[in-house]
């Protein structure tokens, strides 16, 4: 029978069985819910199993192949695969797991990288290796150097350093110039011309083993916007404009307003003297 018809078959009768279940939630038929629910559950997983059959068998049609060869290549695939670090072989980003056999390896260099101060110079370094290890022949100058090259953790390089040979100090480090023992397996020895070569071994080794790609910041500079410059004064020109007169045109003559006169009569003046009123009488009465 197609497995897209059986597939069909299923969805229908897991609606029904939905809708079953509706009705008993209804009705408060909680045996009936109860027994819906295995049944559902068993319709459900029948679905999975041929819908995974389906995928199977189209990609085997791709392939041009079988189905049993492609459930065989995904086994073989789940059964291989690469196990990636353990969450302490990661330590500031670093997978040092494969750095030494020693099965409590991590954990050492975690705890001195714990109680290990933060630095700001080159001498801070300097003080911290030679109370470490008095006579060391590993430098500030030589760690900064080093981590700067290559990008790296300087700090997990000094914890390493002082965990395998007590920063050239001790062990095979310390007549190798190696004093992050890199290469000295036990059966074989690493030896560098110099300890600052030795001491760049160690930091090119945790560049090559990041857990994390090294996210490189985009550094943007904005351009300072220039100063708008003084916009010159506008120049004035000033322009001699001479009307002249169309030949062409006849001038306008001038108008005369007539102007009425009104004789004025002469008014006739006196040439007689007007009489004096008499003086009135002065004496003075008895």
């Amino acid at each position: 029978m197609n497995i897209d018809y059986l597939t069909q078959l299923l969805t229908n009768r897991l609606a029904a069985l939905a809708l079953s279940k509706d009705q008993a939630f209804q009705s408060g038929d909680l045996e009936r819910i109860n027994l819906l629910d295995v049944e559902m559950a068993e319709v459900e997983n029948t679905l999975s199993q041929l819908r995974l059959l389906s995928n199977i068998t189209i990609a085997a049609a791709v392939a041009n192949t079988t189905p049993a060869q492609i459930v065989s290549t995904g086994l073989d695939a789940v059964q291989n695969i690469v196990q990636g670090p353990s969450a302490g072989a990661v330590i500031n980003g670093y997978d040092i797991s494969a750095y030494a056999t020693d099965p409590l390896y991590e954990q050492k260099v975690q705890g001195i990288l714990d109680a290990m101060p933060a630095f700001v110079t080159a001498e801070d370094i300097d003080t911290y290796v030679q109370e470490a290890a008095p006579g060391s022949p590993v430098t500030g100058a030589m760690i900064l150097a080093a981590a700067s090259e290559n990008l790296v953790d300087s700090r997990l390089m000094m914890a390493i350093m002082r965990n395998d040979s007590q920063f050239g100090t001790q062990g095979v480090g310390a007549r190798t110039n190696n004093p992050g023992n890199v290469g000295n397996t036990g059966t074989s020895e690493q030896m560098y011309p110099s300890w600052d070569e030795g001491v760049r071994a160690g930091a090119e080794w945790l560049s090559r083993h990041r857990a994390v790609a090294p996210v490189a910041q985009e550094i943007v500079i904005e351009p300072v916007p220039e100063p708008a410059p003084t916009p010159a004064p506008k120049k004035t020109r000033k322009l001699n404009i001479k009307v002249e007169e169309d030949p062409r045109v006849d001038p306008i003559p001038p108008v005369e307003t007539p102007i009425d006169i009104v004789p004025v009569e002469e008014v006739p003046q006196a040439t007689t003297t007007p009489a004096l009123p008499e003086d009135p009488a002065t004496t003075t009465p008895s």
